[in-house]
């Protein structure tokens, strides 16, 4: 039930009501689970807490608790509002994406640890001032064969010691792979020296240590790596020895479970064996943990054996107790599971989790859902749309798989279905504002530009104040031609989220086109503030200046932008174009060859390739390759009304000797020039037309300095 010490302490105050004899308490795992404010909570007087207990027996107990918590004996600082807890457990699990809501913070973690051996103090108070006994039991954790479920540099880290970390921590990981264990140690110590508080670190010198036969200090790391995680989800070594403490203070029976599931786990790590995820034990752990917790209500003459209690009696209890275990029950549990793995984006641990729940439920709408989505998260797009589409046959009006499947079916270019599934969704849904902004983006790219402003328009209305909603709404407005809303739109966006880099970029961008150099500049430098890792930022930047005459300043952004993303196409171009301008063609050559290489269906890119093999005074450089053929592929891409790409053909053409046809696509691209009153280019191209009806081949001599391309 994800429920932290705190609420199975309030849930001891309403059980005491019902008299019972014994309280046996296994609790620890979901500390961290839970969001919630520890102020008031950890440091209520003790005198407070034993009324509250003895209250908590009498039909008085709101009244009374009410009465005690208000009152001028509790602190300060808790008097505004007390603790209260809610109808349903408000876990991150419910409503984030995942670990990444996770961060280190030791305070809280402090808070945490002296809240539940706080509230472990009060079970028991509570329990004997009903009359109760108590048994505490110490909860066991899958060490060996968990992985933390989120790492996180030490504090301090220069970002060129976190990339040393990683490095480390990924050759470790192969060498161990490799069966190079000794290396292995050697790799990952190095990174844990570097960075001692990354958990997968720890995790996987464990691992290797482990292999090594090297048990004691291979335990030591696994106990490291899950106390360092920084999704906690299994109890920590410190909140262990909170039990023990408690227990002998108070002087009630403890079962110290991680100490015997330790003893009897190979090598003294426990793993799989014994648990069937991070926590949850298999049947062989919970038969262990009957057996202790039956001896010790033996010793307290709770219970007495029968004489003929023995193995063999043993082995008849369990088989009837393993006889009674309801498959659907277990198939809902595994399901459960697999939610839990999936969210914490280990996706392998819960296909497979997911893949036990449908054996043993059937055809289980929710579990085909995480099955698929799993399938998603791991690149198997067609898989999950099969799961998505199944799990809708069996439940069709299941939110979760419509949008899944409309993001999936987006994803493969399915774009009308995509539409259908998130009208489902919406129709499901009306507020579903994720669904809307994806629509929108289906929309956008059916060409349905109008469609995609109506439905973000809706989305506005709903959500007024969402950012992703906002923004979105200026890029279907920038498609739809409304390029004033759009910047509004964006300004908008930045005001709501002055980190929305996108928003930056798109209104540099605007702007730009609007001649307003200035602003545009400023805003695509912000951009570049706020995601310096993006090759696009940098390459609207370069693009700016360029167009502004600066073309060395553009050079060192589209640089820049290869720097990020060799593979980044339009910086490859752009490069080019301006080294091209610069009278640079011998390092613009290789720019142009890898632009046409990782996008093949661009004719400017041919075109320009083609004017430098034909054009460029070095023979050697119009050796590289065969301009009249790159050429002529532009031509064709663009049905010969390109006038530059014209151009470039006849200059291939006069290359080759080929002054006739040089001629006819010179005169093409004049006319075409002319055409759009582009007077000066169709200028340049009949002085080149003259060279050619005295068959001469048209050479670059004079190129340099900060033309504008």
């Amino acid at each position: 039930m994800s429920y932290a010490s705190y609420r199975v302490a309030a849930l001891a105050e309403e059980l005491i009501q019902y008299e019972p004899d014994l309280f046996i308490v296994y609790s620890g795992h979901n500390e961290f689970l839970e969001r919630r404010t520890y102020a008031g909570i950890i440091e209520t007087p003790q005198a407070v807490t034993d009324i509250a207990a003895i209250l908590s027996r009498t039909r008085i107990f709101t009244a009374g608790r009410d009465l005690l918590f208000s009152g001028r004996n509790q602190p300060a600082r808790t008097r505004k509002a007390g603790p209260v807890l809610a109808a349903e457990v408000d876990t991150i699990l419910d409503h984030s994406f995942g670990p990444r809501d996770y961060t280190r913070d030791d305070e809280l973690k402090a808070q945490v640890e002296a809240h539940y051996r706080f509230n472990l103090q009060r079970i028991i108070d509570i329990a004997r001032a009903g009359g109760a006994d108590v048994i505490l039991v110490t909860p066991a954790a899958n060490l060996g064969d968990c992985s933390p479920f989120k790492s996180e540099h030490s504090p301090g880290l220069s970002d060129e010691e976190k990339r040393r970390s990683e490095s480390l921590l990924t050759k470790g990981m192969e060498a161990r792979r490799r069966g190079e264990l000794d290396k292995a140690v050697e790799l990952l110590s190095e990174a844990g020296e570097l960075d001692p508080r990354y958990a997968e670190v720890s995790y996987e010198l464990g691992l290797a240590l482990r292999d090594l036969g090297r048990y004691q200090k291979a335990k030591q790391a696994l106990q490291r790596a899950l106390d360092e995680d920084v999704c906690p989800l299994r109890i920590l070594s410190g909140m262990q020895t909170a039990v023990a403490t408690v227990a002998k203070e108070n002087q009630v029976p403890l079962i110290d479970f991680a100490r015997v599931i330790d003893d009897r786990s190979a090598h003294g790590i426990p793993g799989s064996e014994f648990f069937l995820d991070h926590v949850h034990l298999k049947l062989k752990g919970y038969r262990l943990l009957a057996l202790d917790i039956l001896r010790e209500l033996e010793d307290m003459g709770v219970v007495q054996p029968a004489p003929s209690w023995d193995e063999k009696a043993i082995e008849t209890a369990s088989a009837k107790v393993e006889s009674r275990v309801d498959r659907h029950a277990e198939g809902e549990a595994l399901r459960n599971l697999a939610k839990v793995f999936d969210w914490a984006g280990k996706h392998d641990e819960a296909a497979q989790l997911a893949k036990q729940a449908v054996q043993a439920l059937g055809d289980d709408a929710e579990s085909l859902y995480i099955e698929g989505h799993t399938a998603l998260a791991g690149g198997d797009v067609d898989g999950a749309i099969r799961l998505y589409r199944k799990a809708l046959r069996i439940q069709p009006g299941y939110l979760e798989p419509h949008y899944s499947l409309g993001v999936a079916l987006l994803s493969r270019g399915k774009t009308s279905e995509a539409v259908g599934q998130f009208e489902k969704v919406l129709e499901l849904k009306p507020d579903h504002h994720e669904a809307r902004i994806n629509l929108s983006t289906a929309l956008l790219s059916l060409g349905r530009a109008e469609e995609a402003v109506a439905t973000l328009r809706e989305a506005a209305r709903i959500s007024p104040n969402s950012a992703d909603v906002m923004y979105n709404l200026g890029v279907a407005m920038q498609a739809a031609g409304h390029v004033d809303e759009a910047m509004e739109k964006y300004r908008e966006t930045i005001r709501l989220d002055p980190s929305r880099a996108g928003a930056e970029r798109n209104l540099g961008i605007l702007l730009a086109m609007r001649g307003d150099a200035g602003p545009a500049a400023r805003h695509l430098e912000r951009s570049i503030e706020l995601d310096p890792n993006s090759p696009e930022a940098h390459d609207n930047l370069g693009k700016l200046l360029a167009t502004t005459g600066q073309l060395r300043e553009a050079v060192k952004h589209f640089r820049q932008a290869l720097a990020i993303d060799p593979k980044f196409h339009k910086s490859q171009y752009n490069l080019g174009l301006a080294l091209s301008m610069l009278g640079r063609s011998e390092e613009a050559l290789p720019h142009f060859q890898e632009a046409v290489r990782l996008q093949p269906e661009n004719p400017a890119a041919w075109a320009w390739l083609a004017w430098i093999l034909a054009t460029d005074p070095d023979a050697k450089i119009r050796s590289q390759g065969d301009a009249v053929a790159m050429a002529e592929r532009a031509a064709r891409m663009t049905r010969g009304q390109d006038p530059t790409v014209m151009d470039a053909l006849a200059a291939a053409y006069a290359d080759q000797g080929r002054f006739a046809e040089a001629q006819r696509a010179a005169q093409a691209a004049q006319k075409q020039f002319a055409a759009a009153n582009a007077t000066k280019l169709a200028d340049q191209v009949g002085q080149r037309l003259q060279l050619y009806r005295r068959s001469k081949p048209y050479r670059e001599t004079s190129r340099g300095g900060d033309a504008t391309p």
